[in-house]
């Protein structure tokens, strides 16, 4: 797993995470609209190596922070488990989540932790006889008081996630 929190900063403008000897180096590109700057996933690694988290401010500049990543090997030249028994197409696409709200120390709201988990094999193209097919994109949204949309954040994903990938945001109270 994959965490990072950079809601301590202020004016962040975009969270990119990608590991520095992967096949495929991205793993999202995450821009926490009104979501706070914290997202947390899971991705795959062909071999250990630094993942690194480059924060961008809305000033330009951008801060960077690495954590050594470990492997065993195989990570996105590997076929999905689903693949293998031929299940992924039943549930392909299919959701899930929750909303946890988190109490400060006063009892109020503090935050809300939103998960999400969506089926999908996240084929990187580099395993025989299976093409590239990875969710390449996903808009965070909620409704507002009037019945609008409002925009939480934009997440870009790359093949370099697990199968069935998993997130986590933080949402403001």
């Amino acid at each position: 797993p994959v965490a990072v929190d950079a809601r301590a900063i202020p004016n962040v403008k975009r969270i990119v995470v990608f590991a520095d000897f992967n096949t495929i180096p991205i793993a999202v590109d995450f821009t926490p609209e009104k979501a706070a700057a914290y997202i947390a996933f899971n991705m795959k690694l062909d071999q250990s190596t630094a993942i690194r988290a480059a924060v961008q401010l809305e000033d330009g500049r951008w801060l960077v922070n690495s954590a050594k990543g470990k492997a065993a090997g195989g990570g996105c030249s590997t076929p999905p488990r689903s693949r293998v028994n031929d299940s992924w197409a039943k549930h392909l696409g299919e959701m899930r989540g929750n909303l946890k709200v988190a109490a400060s120390q006063d009892g109020k709201a503090a935050n809300k932790r939103m998960a999400l988990t969506i089926r999908h094999p996240m084929d990187t193209g580099l395993v025989e006889n299976n093409p590239i097919y990875y969710i390449d994109k996903i808009a965070l949204q909620a409704d507002g008081n009037g019945g609008e949309s409002v925009a939480l954040g934009r997440l870009l994903t790359y093949a370099s996630l697990s199968e069935d990938p998993g997130f986590y945001f933080v949402m403001p109270a």
